[in-house]
């Protein structure tokens, strides 16, 4: 569609961030709606599947790398796994 091709999205070569709840992780990471999530921890992710196989190898408190793109520039911030 129009808003992912204005993105930069092609789809399974990333993650669009669709919403983002204050408070959480995501938010205390700086992530925003409609960011392109490319890499977690250096992996790439391009799908649901992907981003979960990551995750599940996590623990809670760990600090995870996650390279961003919004807009026209391209950056990683830092989300630390929230505890149980």
């Amino acid at each position: 569609n129009n808003l992912a091709r204005r993105l930069g999205y092609r789809p399974g070569s990333a993650l669009i961030v669709t919403d983002v709840v204050a408070g959480k992780a995501a938010a205390q990471s700086g992530l925003q709606r409609l960011d392109l999530v490319l890499e977690i921890n250096r992996q790439p992710v391009g799908t649901f599947d992907e981003l979960k196989d990551i995750l599940a190898e996590m623990d809670p408190g760990d600090d995870v790398l996650v390279l961003i793109r919004r807009g026209r520039r391209t950056f990683y911030t830092t989300l630390r796994m929230p505890r149980s």
